[in-house]
């Protein structure tokens, strides 16, 4: 049997304690996990963790809803980064909708504009989406791919009633 961890902040961890830790998680049987991104510079980790351990980390490249919007420049950046660097990526994440900042209604639609983009990024290269959509985000974040045509999407803190 194989054990995937879906979804790990792979990049925040010390880099010093990286060996020690896959080797830990191998011997408990993980087999892989999917690695996903915080911001541009996380994007940039996530890859070179995918480089050093190309048979265990699924990279995935994005930008977190539960912090400010990127700068356009950032935002440019990770897009060129996708499709720069489509063979080392496995998926689109994390992406979503916010839920839990202070101004997550104020900013809604524009963090609805930004998954618009990676969705239609996402159908374009044929990755799946690493999605963060809680409660009443999940509706919206849903509705944005079923326009955009995304076929394979992993809902992470989905908390529908």
């Amino acid at each position: 049997m194989e054990c995937i961890d879906a979804h790990l902040h792979l990049d925040q961890y010390p880099e010093s304690d990286t060996d020690k830790l896959i080797s830990e998680w191998r011997k408990a049987g993980i087999t892989g996990v999917v690695a996903v991104s915080m911001n541009l510079a996380s994007a940039y980790r996530t890859l070179e963790l995918k480089r050093r351990y190309p048979d265990f980390v699924y990279a995935a490249v994005g930008y977190h809803p539960e912090q400010s919007l990127p700068s356009l420049l950032e935002r440019e950046e990770l897009f060129s980064l996708l499709r720069k660097e489509r063979e080392m990526i496995d998926a689109v994440g994390e992406v979503g909708l916010p839920h839990y900042q202070a101004d997550a209604v104020k900013e809604t639609e524009a963090h609805c504009e930004l998954l618009d983009q990676f969705a239609e990024v996402a159908v374009e290269l044929a990755l799946p989406l690493a999605l963060h959509a809680v409660h009443d985000k999940a509706q919206i974040a849903l509705d944005i791919l079923l326009k955009k045509g995304v076929c394979k999407a992993h809902f992470h803190w989905l908390k529908a009633e």
